[in-house]
């Protein structure tokens, strides 16, 4: 059973404009249905504004062993990508030996592309990208172009704290109080 997460709201969409998101969103995926639909998350953040979530029924659709085996890898990938952001605490882990045993978690976190499809390849590359050692993230930052911009626009973790994450361009003249490179007038 999928499920679509939907998240709106000011900060929401101009990440999705700045990072060519083009309709893509995590989603739910269940090995039971929900009982009922969930109801409408709707609150007011100190930081972002205005938040609205949402999580519909999309689709049922069968998983391979394989293809579940790739989403846990990405729902940890996000677990520690996000959750360690806030706890600062162990990495989370995904007991593979539970499954083996019957126990199986009640979801797992998955892509969507813009089509409402699980994606797969943007899932793959997830996981190649977080998997790098940090001497080849490393190794990467310094091949790049100082004089350059990226091609596209990238989530960006530095070395020094992890536990930060900032969209980043390529190198610019900007200040620190520079406003947002996106920011509607």
């Amino acid at each position: 059973f999928i499920y679509r997460i939907s998240q709106r709201g000011d900060i929401f969409n101009q990440n999705e404009r700045v990072l060519g998101g083009n309709g893509r969103s995590l989603c739910l995926i269940t090995v039971t249905p929900f009982l009922k639909s969930l109801p409408t998350l709707s609150f007011a953040h100190m930081e972002i504004g205005d938040v609205v979530c949402e999580i519909s029924h999309l689709m049922n659709k069968r998983i391979s062993l394989e293809e579940w085996t790739t989403l846990t890898i990405f729902h940890t990938t996000i677990m520690n990508a996000r959750w360690r952001k806030r706890t600062k605490s162990a990495f989370y882990r995904y007991k593979p030996e539970k499954v083996q045993n019957g126990i199986l978690p009640p979801y797992v976190v998955g892509c969507l592309n813009e089509d409402g499809d699980i994606d797969w390849v943007r899932i793959k590359k997830t996981i190649q990208d977080f998997s790098r050692p940090e001497e080849e993230r490393r190794k990467a930052t310094l091949q790049s172009s100082k004089t350059h911009d990226l091609p596209l626009p990238r989530i960006w973790c530095p070395l020094y704290d992890p536990l930060v994450s900032y969209i980043v361009y390529g190198p610019s003249n900007l200040k620190c109080n520079s406003p947002f490179p996106d920011q509607d007038e």
